[in-house]
């Protein structure tokens, strides 16, 4: 069985980022409260507080927090109309990176018409599960931004346990949610803690992306201590080798 990581496995949510965060520092210098360097140091000041006053929570992603810090930083409270801003951020937050992540899906729609193709050829016989530390609500807008209609597929998100990668009890439970032992399970991610060394732990079959759509060779995870572990540079080249390993 398959368990899949989401950001910057199958989308590229690092740039989506980045570009959502620069629309939004031009947002901010049109009303007049600051630079983009004062829009920036706000957000990562409100950012980092989050992060430590709820580390290891999966809340601790929650953009709106960040925004919500921001304004109060920015003015010292709220008003409703302050309130209003900070949903308005987060409503151009979201609409950026939905748009971010077509444009991408545009210029790579070759290679994500493959991906698909690879993915309904394996979920034909095998269940399809995407892991992910975040929360559900940003995970399904941007899913919902660029996946086919007809894809069906299970989703499990650290805000539906509290918990994230790479804590076992989040990898048991997305074994669990599709029918299957650690052993019968191969995880896809980008983040070599979190993604691989958390599944290899559990004994799961690890696949180290290294780039979505680079060059397509495979090759043993020398960084790693287990045997069944691999590094790719290329998402279709991974789901080819899943297909190798487990014949669908």
């Amino acid at each position: 069985m398959l368990i899949l990581d989401i950001d910057n496995t199958i989308l590229p949510s690092k740039e989506a980022y980045d570009f959502s965060l620069k629309c939004l520092s031009e947002f901010w210098q049109r009303k007049a409260y600051g630079s983009a360097l004062d829009f920036y140091d706000r957000f990562k000041l409100a950012r980092e507080e989050i992060k430590v006053n709820l580390e290891g929570h999966s809340s601790n992603r929650l953009r709106i927090l960040y925004f919500k810090r921001m304004i109060e930083l920015k003015f010292g409270s709220l008003t409703k109309k302050r309130i209003n801003l900070v949903l308005k951020m987060e409503e151009i937050y979201f609409k950026n990176f939905s748009k971010y992540l077509k444009e991408f899906f545009h210029l790579n729609k070759g290679n994500y018409k493959f991906t698909f193709k690879l993915l309904n050829e394996i979920q034909a016989s095998h269940k399809i599960i995407f892991l992910s530390n975040e929360n559900l609500r940003t995970q399904l807008i941007k899913l919902e931004s660029v996946f086919p209609k007809n894809f069906h597929f299970n989703l499990l998100v650290s805000e539906e346990l509290g918990i994230e990668k790479p804590s076992a009890q989040i990898f048991i439970e997305a074994c669990r949610r599709i029918d299957s032992n650690p052993e019968q399970c191969v995880m896809i991610g980008d983040n070599h803690i979190d993604d691989i060394e958390g599944a290899s732990k559990l004994g799961i079959t690890t696949i180290h992306l290294k780039e979505m759509f680079g060059e397509r060779e495979i090759s043993k995870n020398l960084n790693i201590s287990v045997s069944n572990s691999f590094v790719a540079h290329n998402l279709n080249s991974s789901l080819e080798y899943y297909i190798s390993m487990r014949p669908v």
